[in-house]
């Protein structure tokens, strides 16, 4: 096809008359029109530019102005956050994330004594403030507990600090503390046992004996005391069951009982049980610890508290020769050497049978009373601090 039969097929197609190049029907042919349609179509092309600048430059205001009203908010927030407020967040967090009612109940009871001593305004908790804090404490003779309020306060000013209420890094803000805490030492001794038992049943608690032979025979700890069950105990009084909480390692493990003493007060907690709720061995025991002080006094030996019940179950093993590996795994400690590691793998009848062969094994070469041993210690260091004028039994 030719070069006019091509313009002739496109002048019909676009339904031109013959002789007219055929061009878009929006497209003008004159010159003239031609340059003000290109005028035209720039100046469109430029309203359309500056229109799509407008609504950009408007967007990144809106987004300015979303982001200065949420650090506002944020700002506000902090500044009108309180120390109640803080520590009810920090509880609160624990409980989402399934904590056991002893580790709720413990930071309950110090966030309720935290609050009558903190600002009131969260950002008001500075270093300088609670170096005073610490110092007001000491002197009012509870250095003991410090670390543990430390030890709620801190984690919970960390989890505001992460949510933007608390503005300072907690590790800015909470002293270096030393409390200064010496482990226990405190244990009873088995004649020491039977003259706090008397005073106790004297003063119509027979129930409340009961549970402090128990604890002493089995190591169990005071959270557990509640959880004691009658048949958590063998019929042959080898072992016990032990309802622990906090760590896996706490939580029913079997606890061997290979001594005789220990097997006699077990004997004797069973017969003097008052029973509790919902088929508990033992009803709760509000006023343990004053209760065994004013027997101790009574007595005239040094006071003796619920912690020192667990240390002596650990004690009197320990006098005769139970190694310490076997003694963590009773007690649900954490392992701390590769050792009592492996020995975490004991069943409970090889827990069982490994500390009585032990027992078995020193007791045939032991001359006197085991409870003695340490006695004879504390004659030669001139100490004398659990003498009792009970007697031996």
């Amino acid at each position: 096809m030719s070069v006019p039969q091509v313009f002739a097929l496109a002048n019909c197609l676009g339904g031109r008359q013959a002789g007219t190049f055929w061009r878009p029907p929006s497209q003008p042919t004159d010159p003239v029109a031609i340059r003000r349609k290109d005028a035209e179509y720039a100046a469109n092309l430029a309203a359309d530019e500056a229109e799509e600048l407008r609504q950009y430059e408007a967007k990144l205001l809106a987004n300015e102005l979303r982001l200065s009203n949420a650090t506002a908010s944020v700002d506000s927030g902090a500044n009108g956050y309180t120390s109640e407020k803080l520590l009810d967040d920090y509880y609160a967090e624990r409980k989402a994330r399934d904590r056991t009612k002893d580790t709720l109940a413990f930071i309950e009871g110090h966030s309720k004594r935290l609050k009558r001593r903190l600002p009131k305004l969260a950002r008001d908790i500075t270093h300088a403030f609670l170096l005073g804090y610490i110092a007001t404490r000491r002197e009012e003779g509870v250095g003991e507990v410090i670390n543990k309020e430390l030890g709620i306060l801190r984690p919970a000013l960390k989890l505001a600090y992460r949510s933007g209420l608390f503005d300072v890094d907690p590790a800015k803000v909470i002293p270096a503390f030393d409390s200064m805490m010496k482990p226990g030492e405190r244990w009873v001794r088995p004649h020491e046992v039977l003259g706090i038992a008397l005073i106790l049943m004297r003063r119509r608690m027979p129930h409340r004996a009961a549970q402090m032979v128990y604890a002493i025979a089995t190591g169990t700890e005071r959270s557990a005391l509640p959880r004691a069950r009658a048949e958590d105990v063998r019929k042959d009084e080898r072992a016990v069951i032990v309802h622990g909480s906090k760590r896996e390692s706490r939580k029913n493990r079997t606890v061997p009982t290979p001594l005789p003493e220990q097997r006699a007060l077990l004997a004797w907690a069973l017969a003097h049980a008052d029973g509790g709720k919902d088929g508990a061995l033992f009803s709760k025991w509000t006023n343990a610890n004053s209760d065994m002080k004013e027997a101790c006094e009574e007595l005239g030996i040094p006071s003796v508290c619920l912690n020192d019940l667990r240390r002596s179950y650990a004690t009197w093993l320990g006098l005769v020769g139970i190694r310490d590996e076997l003694l963590d795994i009773a007690l649900g400690h954490k392992a701390k050497t590769v050792l009592a590691a492996h020995y975490r793998k004991f069943s409970g009848p090889a827990l069982i049978r490994s500390m009585e062969e032990e027992h078995t094994a020193k007791a045939n070469g032991r001359t006197g009373a085991w409870w003695l041993a340490d006695d004879e210690e504390d004659s030669r260091t001139g100490s004398n601090q659990s003498a009792s004028p009970v007697g031996p039994v």
